[in-house]
This record gives structure tokens, sequence and C-alpha cells, in this order.
């Protein structure tokens, strides 16, 4: 059903349409538009969706196995239970969005742009997200574990419910200047200037 809709569409929007267990391989879907869509159990392997626009859409428990969404426009999506490991997300920008659970270890969110989104429950351990902007993001429990923030802009976001073990900054930590972290997270992060702390 889904190929079917995406081959209708003339103006390259797909709105309100349902689709579960759908499977794409290889599909070029750049600049198309989904608002009001939900996906459910869809696999999309190796597809295309550079510069593809999101709005009001739904995807619960997806794969998305080596996809690149590079340049894509999110606005009030929700992720839950999804897989994009790997995934180049990268130059993206995400605007009232929610990923919660699911797996986005090793995916490039480098550049990317995240406003009044919320990330909970969900890992991104290996992430990139050097040059990344966050404003007003909530995050819990996620796991961040060796993520790339070289030169991105944190300040105002609390880290302090997540893992940050690993994780890659500048020299002077400078892209933690104005977030949140708590005590334990604070006395790693100390150790990566060359200060010891002492119990």
């Amino acid at each position: 059903m889904l190929r079917e809709r995406i081959s209708a569409a003339e103006d390259g929007e797909i709105r309100k349409g349902s689709f579960m267990r759908e499977s794409l391989a290889g599909a070029d879907l750049s600049g198309m538009s989904f608002a009001e869509t939900e996906f459910s159990g869809c696999r999309f392997e190796g597809c295309g969706f550079s510069g593809a626009a999101f709005h009001k859409a739904v995807f619960s428990d997806c794969v998305f196995a080596g996809c690149s969404f590079r340049e894509g426009w999110f606005r009030n999506v929700s992720f839950f239970g999804c897989k994009g490991e790997g995934a180049d997300f990268a130059e993206s920008a995400f605007k009232g969005c929610k990923i919660s659970g699911g797996s986005f270890a090793y995916a490039s969110f480098a550049e990317s742009v995240w406003e009044n989104c919320r990330l909970e429950n969900a890992c991104f351990r290996d992430a990139g997200f050097a040059g990344a902007r966050f404003k007003n993001v909530a995050l819990h429990k996620a796991d961040l574990s060796a993520a790339d923030f070289f030169r991105a802009a944190l300040k105002g976001t609390d880290f302090s419910s997540c893992g940050l073990g690993g994780i890659l900054l500048s020299e002077d930590l400078r892209e933690l200047k104005g977030t949140t972290v708590s005590a334990l997270q604070a006395a790693e992060l100390v150790r990566l200037l060359g200060i010891g702390v002492r119990g």
C-alpha cells in the first residue's frame, strides 16, 4: 500500500495515511512530504529520504537500516521503539518531536537543530551530534555514551539522568557551559580536564 501511495503522489505529498508492517528497500523518497501519517512495524532499508519533510507523523517499532534523512525536516513527529542505528540525519531539523525508546546508536545528527523536543529511554551511543544545536530539549534516561558533541550548542540542557561516559568534547569542555549534569557526571567530566578528584 505504501509503495502504491508513493507512486500515486504526483505532488510528492502523502497525507493522512496509516501503514503497518510495510517494507521498502532502496527507494528514493528525497524531497517528499509526509503529513499526519502513521507507520507501525515498517522496515526501510537503504532508502533515501534526503530533504524529506514529516509533519505530525508517528513511527512505532520501525527500522531504518542504512537510510539517509539528511537535511530532513521533522515537526511534531514521534518515534516509539524505532531502530535507526547508523542512519544519517545530518543537517536535519527537529521541532516539537519526541523519541521514546529504541536505538539510534552510531547515527549521525551532525549540524542538526533540535527545538522543543523530548528524548527519553533511547540509545544514542556513539551517535554524532557535532555542531548540533539544542534549544529547550528535555532528556530523560537517554544513553549518550561516547556520543560526539564537538562544537555543539547545548546551553540549557539537563543531562543529569543520562549516560555520558566517554562523550567527545572540545578540550575546554565549552559545549557543556550552561548545561546541568549530576555530581557523579561532573566528577567524571573534571577528569577530562586532567584534574584529580578525591572522595
